[in-house]
């Protein structure tokens, strides 16, 4: 079913451990030797964040089929078929590092996102004619690199050493898969992911621009509480998108002297004009006066740069 199954096997492809051809992961099946692709080679998440040198991470498509023959693991009473899975190493010899995915029967892999998270990647399988990915996070959109029938981006990102962003299943909105002409093959909807769901709305702030002359940019906080801590989702639209030399950030603010950082945004606005970001409030939230949306050109700002939009600070 997978076109990356169908081309021959190379030697690249057989640098799976042998010693890890067992999946535990699958419930004791076993990794079908022959039916094991290397898909992709990247550094690990750990290098991405901190630029150090480190063993990269070998990517494989692989096939499982349950065993009976296995550690005394019995063959299911109702059995999928043989499954496809996700597996990484990293390194080599005793010291190797490896991973590998629950499977997914070959049957339902055009039924519906595979999207996981792996050794700092979030991955998808994807069928055959799938050429470009949109994954939809809450806070917003990733398009990964899609090679050998496999989706695959980091799962973090950083922004200007002040915030750690993580994409994962657990705020997926949507998955779109595109053909080559850039039309929509399927697209799955898991609706609204909010991370503060077991929170309770407690306001919501309208934020304006300074002067009347930036009357298409407009945004909205939405406050939400859960037990004695508030956390915050911040968006916004009609911003002009992010340069190489600028970034968005959210500032608390009563004054120069009294304002706080928060982070900046990320991932950046673009050419949409679209922000999306989401936090939690510290505990002296309330001593500051205004919530603001700045455009930073400075790493480590002392103080609010350029006020985008602006909103009186509630909390319900």
């Amino acid at each position: 079913m997978l076109a990356v199954l169908r081309r021959p096997q190379t030697e690249a492809d057989r640098t799976l451990p042998a010693s890890h051809l067992y999946s535990q992961a699958a419930g004791g099946a076993v990794i079908v030797p022959s039916l094991t692709r290397l898909v992709a080679t990247v550094p690990s998440a750990n290098e991405l964040l901190t630029g150090r040198a480190l063993p990269k991470i070998r990517v494989y498509l692989v096939v499982t089929t349950p065993t009976t023959a296995h550690r005394g693991v019995a063959r299911p009473a109702v059995y999928p078929g043989d499954l496809v899975s996700i597996a990484w190493a990293s390194g080599a010899g005793p010291a190797v590092g490896f991973g590998v995915s629950q499977g997914v029967p070959a049957a339902l892999l055009n039924a519906g996102s595979t999207l996981l998270s792996l050794g700092g990647y979030n991955l998808e399988i994807v069928p055959d004619g799938v050429t470009r990915v949109r994954w939809s996070f809450f806070e917003g959109a990733v398009y990964p690199t899609v090679e050998q029938n496999v989706a695959l981006a980091p799962s973090t990102r950083g922004n200007a050493g002040h915030r750690i962003t993580v994409f994962t299943r657990k705020f997926l909105e949507g998955v779109t898969w595109y053909g080559s002409r850039g039309e929509v093959i399927r697209s799955f909807h898991y609706g609204t992911a909010n991370p503060f769901a077991t929170g309770k709305p407690v306001a919501q702030l309208n934020l304006q621009p300074p002067t009347s002359t930036s009357a298409k940019v407009t945004g909205i906080v939405d406050v939400y509480k859960n037990g004695n801590s508030r956390k915050i989702k911040v968006t916004a639209v009609g911003l002009a998108a992010n340069t190489r030399r600028n970034a968005y950030a959210i500032w608390l603010y009563t004054s120069p002297s009294h304002s706080r950082l928060l982070g900046f945004v990320s991932p950046e606005v673009r050419s949409n004009g679209r922000l999306s970001t989401a936090g939690a409030l510290p505990r002296n939230a309330q001593s500051y006066a205004h919530i603001l949306i700045t455009l930073e050109d400075k790493a480590s700002p002392k103080v609010p740069g350029k006020i985008v939009l602006e909103g009186r600070l509630l909390f319900g």
